[in-house]
């Protein structure tokens, strides 16, 4: 997957859109609702195609991705090195923040904090970004409420989702809601 030519990386002056963050609203399925995942790149032939699957998620019957509706500005993707150099993989993470305490988060807390996801995230210039794999499925990590102590605190459910292995591939398919 690494014998392509090397290409020239250049800024985009054309995307006016460059501010961070994600939209609000994240998919996610369970691994084993997934029928069919989309093909890694077999025969890239340049550094954008080494990083965007192919094909679509198929699903099993009246499974579909569900919608994760988090704070703008509150939540985020990271993606970092891990290991050695020499032997470096990535650690994905998604962090997720609601301004609020509720039944139904705690619940999907505690209904979820062992099972394996995919998570697709969304970017404010439309890519879409795949965090979990079939063979490295994403993983909740961490969880946290709390209420604060003062009336001027903020409420707040936040967890985090993360992968191991390489950095989240690209999809441009539909996500199948």
């Amino acid at each position: 997957m690494c014998d392509f030519n090397p290409e020239n990386i250049l800024v985009d002056t054309t995307d006016c859109n460059k501010e961070g963050g994600l939209v609000g609203i994240v998919h996610y399925a369970y691994v084993e609702d997934i029928a069919t995942w989309p093909a890694l790149p077999t025969s890239p032939t340049d550094f954008a195609t080494s990083a965007t699957l192919s094909g679509p998620f198929v699903m099993q019957p009246s499974k579909t991705f569900k919608k994760l509706e988090s704070e703008l500005e509150m939540s985020e993707y990271k993606g970092e090195s891990q290991g050695n150099i020499g032997s470096l993989s990535a650690k994905s993470t998604y962090t997720f923040k609601q301004q609020t305490i509720t039944a139904q988060l705690t619940g999907f807390i505690n209904a979820n904090k062992n099972r394996r996801f995919a998570i697709i995230i969304e970017l404010p210039n439309g890519l879409k970004r795949v965090i979990g794999t079939k063979n490295f499925p994403a993983r909740m990590a961490t969880f946290a409420e709390g209420t604060g102590a003062k009336l001027v605190d903020e409420r707040m459910t936040m967890f985090t989702i993360e992968a191991q292995g390489g950095l989240p591939m690209y999809t441009t398919e539909t996500i199948p809601v």
